[in-house]
């Protein structure tokens, strides 16, 4: 099992910006094959006037297959296949 989390920063073109943490769970099913969660993540909404929105954002479940590792010359080669979940708030 792995976690990772993160912080992301976007500017709009109206002067304002959002800011969200991302994290997400990944668990191997096989050397080849694993099962993602995205787990909902706090966002903080600000437009060019100063008028902020915060929430939360969907989650999402996938499933990755890599057919191909990383080689000298290739590198590695996968088949996704995922689900957003509406979790969010309006």
């Amino acid at each position: 099992m792995q976690s990772d989390f993160g912080w992301f920063l976007q500017p709009a073109s109206d002067g304002g910006r959002q800011w969200m943490l991302p994290s997400s769970v990944r668990y191997g099913l096989s050397p080849r094959m694993e099962l993602r969660w995205g787990l909902p993540s706090h966002i903080d909404q600000r437009d060019g006037s100063g008028v902020r929105q915060k929430g939360i954002s969907d989650q999402s479940l996938s499933v990755l297959y890599r057919f191909h590792e990383q080689g000298r010359l290739t590198p590695a080669f996968a088949f996704s296949y995922g689900a957003k979940i509406p979790s969010a708030n309006p």
